[in-house]
């Protein structure tokens, strides 16, 4: 078993499978050592840790939590292998005190419980400061331990239909997978348009040119007033798509829930849209720009506030779920 005291580093790679990355991580002491073993992380919505694996296929931990976080099975297979402190939501959990890390706050599974004020506490009145996720840890996360956040006031997904949602979820015409590269929100032409995170405007097209049309695309701060570098060391990036009107600029700062962006539109590929097709689309990225295809994207689902799920009686329908107060 590698304990925190022994001193080792690790090594972050990723293979692709099609669009979902896996990631690898090898114990290894000074110089990088072929013949060490390797685990492989595969991880369940939520981005916690369900089991590892090794090169060869095998597993050699299998993780279950109960709601809130708190190791329900930590079963190791080999007692000399590797045991990832990576644990629930990806985060680190502290072998000595239990508490898992996110950034701005630390994170007491075991009570359900923030050990310390959400710094962005005056914001959610209705919550209080200690609260892990709005009391909905099945479906929400926190990346940070900080702030909530929504494009829309009203958020509502296209249709409430899971095509109009993350990943490959639509079909070609010839019925093999397609792939959605963000997520679509219902909304009339003209309806203001938020920052979802705090952050700097890193890039504004006014031209109605293109699939997405008038876009804006926004690089999220921490708390420190750095760019937001997620656990496998990538930077985050908000876009807003298919805009009618542009209130911000390069270079100007935004803040979370607070500043109006835009609003929304019929630009892009979305002219002819009606009614209940009008959208803002909106995705997550790791780089400013990027191609087509779902790598280097992320589901936006995991970040804003008000969040859906999949219907249980017609898994081709999403129902939006509401915070607890």
């Amino acid at each position: 078993m590698i304990k925190r005291d022994v001193t080792y580093s690790e090594l972050n790679k990723y293979c692709w499978t099609e669009d979902n990355r896996l990631q690898v991580v090898q114990p290894y002491e000074g110089q990088i050592n072929p013949g060490e073993p390797s685990f492989y992380y595969h991880s369940d919505h939520l981005g916690s840790a369900s089991f590892l694996t090794d090169r060869d296929g095998y597993e050699t931990q299998q993780l279950v939590y109960l709601p809130f976080g708190e190791d329900w099975v930590d079963m190791k297979y080999n007692t000399s292998q590797y045991d990832t402190p990576y644990k629930f939501n990806g985060k680190e959990k502290d072998e000595e005190t239990g508490y898992n890390y996110y950034g701005a706050r630390y994170y007491y599974d075991w009570a359900s419980i923030w050990l310390s004020v959400d710094p962005l506490s005056d914001k959610y009145p209705h919550l209080t400061s200690y609260n892990y996720c709005a009391n909905n840890p099945v479906m929400l996360i926190d990346p940070d331990g900080r702030e909530i956040g929504d494009p829309l006031k009203n958020m509502k997904v296209r249709r409430l239909s899971l095509s109009h949602t993350f990943g490959l979820v639509r079909r070609y015409s010839d019925g093999s997978p397609k792939n959605h590269q963000g997520v679509d929100y219902h909304a009339s032409p003209g309806t203001d348009v938020y920052a979802a995170f705090t952050g700097l405007v890193k890039q504004v097209n006014n031209e109605d040119k293109g699939d997405y049309g008038k876009f804006i695309v926004i690089q999220h701060y921490n708390s420190e007033g750095k760019p937001k570098v997620d656990d496998n060391g990538n930077y985050e990036f908000s876009f807003y798509a298919h805009l009618s009107k542009i209130n911000v600029k390069e270079g100007e700062n935004v803040t979370e829930n607070e500043t109006i962006i835009g609003e929304t539109g019929n630009t892009g590929n979305a002219k002819n849209l009606k009614g209940e097709d009008q959208h803002l689309h909106f995705e997550i990225r790791e780089k400013e720009t990027l191609g087509r295809g779902l790598k280097g994207r992320k589901d936006p689902n995991a970040y804003v506030d008000t969040k859906f799920e999949i219907d249980k009686d017609n898994n081709k329908k999403v129902n939006m779920l509401k915070l607890e107060e």
